[in-house]
């Protein structure tokens, strides 16, 4: 039984870090965009002074 308990935990928490690392996957996706929207954003700005 407590095999079985550890197996069980086991298997959620590999099921939690494969969720978690595409959430980070798609956070990071995120902040690349931002951080290139910003410079476009810099860019804009420089020229247009």
């Amino acid at each position: 039984a407590k095999l079985n308990q550890c197996q069980n935990e086991c298997s959620s928490l590999r099921d939690e870090v494969q969720e978690l690392q595409l959430v980070r996957d798609d956070l990071q996706q995120y902040v690349r965009k931002l951080e290139q929207k910003n410079d476009d954003f810099e860019r804009a700005t420089r020229a247009s002074l």
